[in-house]
């Protein structure tokens, strides 16, 4: 921010100063009020990386780059007329700097200029970059990040804050993926705005919340349970917050929040579990203080019925210090010290001390206001320990003050039953929290009890009565009669059975659940009491089961495409190096012939443009893969397309003798395409007829006009598709037969690019075949357009073949260039080589011949070299030949197939001939 140029001319001076400053990264300000305008040198300007917002003089530019919890004291201090009164400023608050990032400006200045009335007209300042003085954003979020990381999977909700002391507000620095679930909040708008997690509260609540909230200047811990509506449903919520960290400019703090609403109705539920056990309790109380009062204390002839029960009598004459007693067994006797003067004091030695004070309290207070009182309480018996007694007493006189002179009573064990009753409470919370479904059922099968869960479950409401509910109304038939059959036989004589089973709720909705069954027996008479079941909701295992089935299932899929594409590549790719690496061997012969010179060099050609077309084709599947094809249309003419797509595979087609033909009745009508991809589709339709036809098939090119779209039809007389194969024809690496049955198969990917480069002209592609050996028929639709455009010629890449070795031998290679490149180099080492291209015409020249070594493809086009070589080896002049595998399928478990099926050796393409050699020298030396 440089000063106004009216003011430089008489300040030269102090340029060495202005730059000094800028070199120190400190800039200067002038602001004057009157106009409303900022003037900025060149250290200002360099402390917010020269943001282009800063070249206007209006100071509102400047206000919009000044953090939203700032601006307000910013503006305040430059806009009001108070701003500066006392003559000086001083600031430090934040900015966002040209990069997008915070700094901390600290600014001091003064008025050097006021009008009479004292209002300020000019200001000056300077300011500077205290950012490393302040907590840094940048390393609290990257710490916060690391923490979050760490903590994404905690099964409760992580936050941290800062709280800035100098304005009050706090802002969330990290607020994980759970924490925002629990609050039903945006994480963005969180981190944008504190007050988002605030607003979540109950109205009732949130004030509290807020004033909590407001504690945390004194750096005290940060406690808040209260009410939250999360999703449209009320839940209870507990935020815990404790200080790690401050400084002048306030201070940091971690939390965590926990869903503790399943707690409050937990308790609520306990609550009025805790009622229900007490009224019952009370009733059995009642019932037996009807029978205490029923007894006389003073007849004797209860005497010995007292003695073998649990109850003791005793009679109390106060006036004369005189007790009768007759104790229960394991109680002391009430019996002082001849000199005790207070049995009363005495007893009380006996109280358990915790107890002490509510009995003598509650016992003068009953005997004040009534005849009668009931306590129970814990008394020690002689063994030291202490047990729950119930005592009941009437006093019987009193004197002439009302005063009790004779209190008769009675003392009844109870210990059992308050551990029976504290066990069947417990119980009763544990079954009634319980997140099983747990239900008890007489042997009619009616359901007589089932807790809170279960009925949610089985749709019941919480005080609904289950009626008639029975087992059968719970099951589907098939789990009914599993229960009936399997279940309950069992749970008889074992007293449990655990499986899976499937619950019906009352809507029809199928719940699948783990089902415990139990059958208690009464321990004295060993009788079947009820069936109890514990069942627990597996519906989601179930799914995860089902989806993990599925995505194992994909996975083995996947692999074992993975490993048929790569033994497929492997097996592609040696086909042609074979015969390119026969011919490099034949030409390398002194004795090599200008014709057989030719002949390889035409050889390595045509299996170099293969090779050439399998990597296109692998960069094209790439390409598609990841949307980088790009088609370069043109209206071009639909026929000249499809016949040079046929010429380009011609060839192809003569060398198994096809019958290739072309009937076009689209005349001269134009499609908008990319002609290269087009005869790119089509030829690869064409070639793929070519594969899978056998020998002298034939292979029909039609198009013609339906309406505004041309249909192109290229129909095979081959294999033809199995019905199942047919939807999964045209996935990435597809291979709906056995690689390995025939030759030169490809990598199951020019259907895929077929199918995606139609798409990508607007048309589709579908496949029909009527199953094996039926044929099939691959029909394009694409749409037609009138304009006339000259038709660029089509380009043709022309497909390669593959190669073998030999004494009086036989090549059997349906691969042409293969099988010549091979008989070529055998016959200049001076052999007798003849050639056959199918297992038939291989049988029937061996048995001609009678070779002494056969090197045999495995991949043949009627039957394969396993099948081949098995008929042979039936053969007696075939038993003791050389036979060699060669193939490009070269695997351990093609090699021991091979070593079956009668082969002495087996190579993989392109042939080793040192291997060869050397194997050849080892047979014929033995």
């Amino acid at each position: 921010m440089g000063l106004d140029q009216s003011h430089s001319s008489s300040q030269k001076t102090s340029v060495l100063s202005l730059q000094s400053l800028a070199d120190a990264k400190i800039g200067m300000w002038e602001y004057d009020h009157a106009q409303d305008q900022m003037i900025w040198s060149e250290g200002m300007l360099s402390l917010f990386g020269h943001d282009p917002k800063l070249e206007s003089r209006n100071p509102k530019a400047w206000f919009s780059l000044i953090h939203p919890s700032d601006r307000s004291k910013v503006e305040k201090l430059f806009l009001l007329p108070e701003g500066f009164e006392d003559h000086t400023c001083h600031l430090i608050f934040r900015c966002r700097h040209q990069e997008g990032h915070w700094i901390w400006i600290q600014t001091r200045g003064r008025t050097i200029r006021r009008d009479r009335e004292a209002k300020p007209l000019r200001s000056v300042g300077i300011a500077f970059d205290v950012s490393p003085q302040q907590p840094s954003e940048l390393q609290l979020t990257s710490s916060h990040l690391r923490t979050a990381t760490l903590i994404e999977s905690i099964p409760v909700g992580v936050y941290t804050f800062t709280y800035f002391k100098a304005d009050g507000s706090m802002r969330f620095d990290f607020m994980s993926e759970h924490a925002c679930y629990l609050l039903g909040i945006d994480r963005d708008s969180v981190l944008k705005d504190a007050m988002v997690a605030f607003d979540a509260a109950v109205p009732e609540d949130r004030e509290s919340l807020l004033t909590t909230n407001h504690a945390l200047e004194d750096g005290s811990p940060f406690h808040f349970e209260g009410r939250f509506i999360v999703r449209g449903r009320l839940r209870f919520i507990r935020l815990q917050s404790n200080r790690v960290a401050e400084g002048d400019w306030g201070s940091q703090w971690d939390g965590v929040i926990t869903d503790i609403t399943d707690d409050r109705r937990a308790d609520e539920a306990t609550d009025s579990i805790t009622r229900e056990l007490h009224q019952k309790l009370d009733a059995q109380a009642a019932e037996l203080a009807e029978t205490s009062d029923a007894l006389e204390t003073t007849s004797v002839r209860l005497n010995y019925a007292l003695e073998a029960s649990n109850i003791g009598v005793w009679d109390w004459t106060i006036k004369e210090n005189r007790v009768f007693y007759s104790p229960l067994s394991a109680f002391p006797e009430p019996v002082a010290p001849k000199d005790a003067s207070d049995l009363l004091a005495h007893w009380k030695t006996f109280i358990h001390p915790d107890d002490l004070h509510h009995v003598t309290e509650s016992f003068a207070r009953q005997i004040q206001t009534s005849n009668a009182y009931e306590l129970e309480y814990r008394i020690k018996n002689r063994n030291g320990e202490f047990q729950w007694i119930l005592a009941r007493g009437r006093v019987v006189e009193r004197d002439s003050l009302s005063l009790p002179t004779r209190i008769i009573g009675t003392h009844t064990d109870i210990d059992a039953r308050k551990k029976a009753s504290a066990e069947k409470r417990n119980l009763a919370t544990l079954i009634e929290a319980s997140s099983d479904l747990i239900a008890y059922a007489n042997f009619d099968g009616q359901v007589t009890f089932m807790n809170a869960t279960g009925r949610v479950l089985m749709g019941f409401a919480r005080e609904e009565p289950l009626g008639d509910f029975n087992i059968r109304d719970a099951h589907p038939d098939w789990a009914y009669e599993r229960i009936m059959n399997e279940a309950l036989p069992v749970a008889m004589v074992e007293g449990f059975w655990h499986g899976d089973t499937t619950f019906q709720k009352r809507d029809g909705t199928m719940i699948d659940f783990s089902q415990l069954i139990l059958v208690p027996r009464d321990p004295l008479t060993g009788e079947a009491q009820f069936i109890a079941t514990v069942c627990r909701d597996i519906t989601e295992r179930k799914r995860l089961e089902k989806e993990l089935s599925r995505t194992v299932a994909k996975l083995e899929e996947a692999d074992r495409r993975k490993d048929v594409f790569l033994a497929t590549l492997a097996h592609e790719l040696r086909n042609p190096l074979a015969p390119i690496t026969l011919s490099t061997e034949i030409l390398k012969q002194e004795n090599c012939s200008p014709d057989q010179v030719n002949w390889c060099i035409g050889s390595i050609s045509r299996q170099t443009h293969q090779l050439k077309k399998l990597i296109d084709d692998l960069l094209d599947v790439s390409r598609i893969n990841r949307g980088l094809i790009r088609l370069e249309k043109k209206p071009i003419e639909l026929t000249m397309v499809l016949e040079d797509a046929v010429e380009a595979f011609r060839p192809q087609a003569l060398t198994k003798g096809h019958q290739v033909t072309l009937d076009s009745s689209v005349g001269s009508s134009k499609v908008e395409a990319d002609p290269v991809r087009l005869i790119q589709v089509v030829g690869n339709l064409i070639s793929n007829a070519i594969k899978f036809t056998p020998r002298e098939g034939r292979i029909a090119v039609t198009a013609s006009r339906i309406g505004r779209s041309a249909f192109i039809s290229v129909h095979d007389s081959g294999y033809g598709i199995e019905p199942e194969n047919l939807e999964k024809i045209f996935g990435i690496f597809s291979q709906v037969k056995d690689a390995a049955s025939i030759s030169n198969e490809g990598l199951g990917i020019g259907l895929y690019l077929a199918k995606h480069l139609v798409d990508l002209h607007g048309g589709r592609i579908e496949v029909r075949s009527e199953g094996k050996d039926k044929g099939s028929e691959f029909i394009i639709q694409l749409p037609l357009r009138d304009e006339e455009t000259e038709l660029p010629s089509g380009e043709f890449k022309a497909k390669p073949l593959s190669a073998a070795k030999g004494l009086n031998v036989l090549v059997v290679d349906d691969n042409l260039d293969a099988q010549a490149t091979l008989t070529m180099y055998l016959q200049i080492q001076g052999n007798q080589v003849e050639g056959a291209s199918s297992g038939n015409e291989a049988l029937h020249l061996a048995e001609l011949i009678k070779p002494q070594l056969i090197i045999l493809d495995i991949g043949l086009p009627d039957m394969d070299g396993y099948t081949v070589c098995e008929k042979i080896r039936q053969k007696s002049w075939g038993k003791d030949l050389i036979i060699i595998a060669l193939s490009g399928w070269g695997q351990k478990e093609d090699k021991d197939k091979a070593q079956l099926s009668g082969f002495d050796e087996h190579f993989t393409k392109p042939l080793d001939l040192e291997a060869l050699e050397k194997f050849m020298d080892q047979k014929i030396s033995h």
